[in-house]
């Protein structure tokens, strides 16, 4: 059974989330297509997660709300949004 394409990417974004913030608790999970990313890291870092899970986004909404896919890289699974939300403590 293969795993779908917004369970793999929420693996790897886990796993490099995991890897440049070893001691940040993140939560990656897939809903609707989408892979949501909820983290608590100091203001500074916050750069750092969105350059990580962007790779993973294949483009972006435009002013007119059509999807623009600028963002496609064939050597890595992709999907559509990769919604970042930052808890505040």
């Amino acid at each position: 059974m293969t795993r779908s394409t917004e369970a793999q990417v929420s693996s790897l974004i886990r796993k490099e989330l995991k890897a440049a913030f070893p001691s940040e608790k993140f939560s990656v999970s897939v809903r609707n297509f989408n892979v949501s990313v909820f983290h608590d890291v100091k203001v500074e870092d916050v750069s750092k997660v969105f350059e990580i899970c962007q790779r993973y986004e294949l483009g972006s909404t435009d002013q007119t709300d059509s999807y623009i896919d600028h963002n496609r890289d064939r050597s890595i699974p992709q999907v559509e949004y990769v919604i970042i939300q930052r808890e505040w403590k």
